[in-house]
């Protein structure tokens, strides 16, 4: 599902079952379902359904739609996605302001929860942002105490583009020139807290 000021485009479950039937035999393709949002799709889960015919699928989304469904389909989820990724923006207050949306962190750590709890390999994406590093944001104690990631999953560590969305929400982008040693640092620790594990 893609949205533009000029124009929208809806992808439905019959477009992606076209695409890996019409793949060269032994040829493999990569699904990446993204948007806008793609869990508010209004065939979500038929495109989930038409994407277990691939074996390499990835799913990125922003979670709150995924908090309150049922463990089953997020079961299913687990099964037919390879890699869920859900992007954080920072602290509690911040990932909310940046998105607009009261109560959206909340809403994405609950998600990312459930999601493992039912066997999903989710894969968290901290974007980092001069409002994330002037607030001090500790990406690292936040993955290990409040999402409770396992060791085998994979972390994004992702910078701000400078985007019109985010000039408008009052983000500015990332820049290694002025930010790559705490970016280092960062992962630096994520790797010897995992390393221990």
């Amino acid at each position: 599902h893609t949205t533009t000021k000029k124009r929208e485009s809806l992808v439905s479950p019959a477009d992606i079952a076209d695409a890996i039937a019409s793949r060269q035999p032994y040829a493999k393709i990569r699904l990446v379902i993204n948007g806008g949002e793609p869990s508010i799709h209004p065939a979500f889960w038929d495109i989930v359904e038409a994407c277990s015919g691939n074996a390499d699928n990835a799913l990125f989304t922003n979670g709150r739609a995924l908090c309150c469904v049922s463990d089953g389909k997020l079961r299913r989820l687990g099964e037919v996605f390879r890699q869920i990724t859900i992007p954080f923006h920072g602290p509690e207050h911040l990932h909310d302001c940046i998105t607009q949306v009261p109560g959206s962190y909340a809403e994405a750590v609950l998600a990312v929860r459930r999601l493992c709890e039912n066997g999903c390999a989710v894969e968290p994406k901290c974007i980092l942002n001069e409002k994330s590093i002037a607030v001090g944001w500790q990406a690292i104690s936040f993955l290990h105490d409040t999402l409770c990631i396992p060791a085998e999953s994979t972390v994004f560590l992702a910078g701000q583009v400078d985007t019109v969305t985010a000039r408008e929400n009052g983000v500015q982008p990332f820049r290694y020139e002025r930010y790559g040693a705490c970016l280092s640092a960062v992962t630096d620790s994520i790797m010897q807290v995992y390393s221990m594990k």
